[in-house]
């Protein structure tokens, strides 16, 4: 496959074997319940290191390069693969399975030892039933594209009902606000590149629950922080996961200052919380006060033409309502 240039796929599945399969081993498939995640991690790398050996590698693109990224996983799965995502969500708001869900498993999966995760923009699963139904909206898609722009990789999927789903190209306003998330995210690309090598080196995730930056601050531990999360040290980002919502709620650790990037307001952190406006196509993102790494971010969007200062946006009219 990587001989005809590709270099990346998507390695899905891998959560089980059926249950009468016979291994040449002679175990028990029982067995391998576990183990097989990792084992298909490894096949994976495996099929990169072969390919490179037989000179097999496209010419744009190093072993080091190719990215083959996985929803299975167990303690072992980092060992062997670069990426991960957070597997198949509802395509709704809901905090067990849905937006929601996918801001907990971003940060509680750098918690448990995956470093870098993402989420597919806009969920995954439908549902057409008489009883019940699930369909990807317009607002939805724009709420989870903002997420994804403040993570590991940036990267659609139709859903398992693709017609039924709001999609980036489903019209002229959502295409903006797409094309928006990508500047976003290549703004801070610089920082990201840096925050996976030191995931390479030391296993930091790179998504970070407030507790590894403020470990002697009991309030990190007994505040509900589920849903705002640190990228490295240097960046808060607060996404909206709630339908309807422009405001959130962002908790800010005594003895902190922060900038707001949208607006350039200063936040000085008192160990509560503060409700910050986070209007459709600019969510909530600060960096710490003096932080080189945030004033590179919005130079960087200054640069791309989203970000001139005071509350002047490109496309600007998106935050003010969702043309339906």
């Amino acid at each position: 496959m990587v001989s005809t240039g590709v270099c990346g796929w998507m390695a899905d599945f891998g959560e089980s074997i059926p249950l009468d399969a016979r291994l040449a081993s002679g175990d028990p498939p029982t067995s391998y319940h576990t183990l097989f995640p990792s084992i298909w991690g490894q096949l994976n790398a495996y099929a990169v290191g072969n390919a490179s050996l037989r000179g097999l590698l496209p010419q744009n693109c190093s072993a080091q390069d190719i990215v083959y990224f996985m929803r299975s996983g167990n303690a072992h799965s980092p060992e062997v693969a670069r990426l991960f995502w957070l597997g198949d969500q509802l395509v709704s708001w809901d905090r067990d399975d849905g937006l929601g869900s996918a801001v907990v498993g971003l940060i509680s999966s750098g918690l448990s030892g995956y470093s870098m995760i993402h989420s597919d923009i806009g969920g995954y699963t439908a549902i057409d039933l008489a009883v019940i139904k699930y369909y990807r909206s317009k607002e939805l898609f724009l709420r989870w594209s903002e997420l994804a722009a403040f993570t590991l990789m940036f990267r659609t999927h139709l859903g398992s009902l693709p017609l039924k789903n709001w999609q980036f190209n489903s019209d002229t306003q959502t295409l903006a606000h797409f094309f928006n998330m990508t500047i976003i995210f290549q703004s801070w690309g610089f920082y990201r590149q840096a925050l996976m090598e030191e995931a390479q080196a030391h296993g930091w995730p790179v998504i970070r629950h407030m507790m590894l930056a403020y470990p002697n601050d009991p309030l990190v531990y007994t505040e509900d922080l589920r849903f705002q999360f640190l990228l490295g040290t240097e960046l808060l980002v607060a996404p909206v996961y709630t339908e309807g919502a422009s405001i959130v709620k962002v908790f800010l650790p005594a003895g902190t200052s922060w900038v707001h990037v949208w607006s350039g307001t200063m936040y000085e952190g008192i160990g509560e919380w503060v409700d910050m406006t986070a209007p459709i196509g600019y969510p909530c993102v600060l960096y710490r006060e003096g932080s080189m790494v945030g004033q590179q971010f919005v130079a960087n969007l200054q640069a791309r033409k989203l970000l001139a200062g005071g509350w002047i946006y490109r496309h600007s009219t998106m935050h003010a309502r969702i043309n339906r």
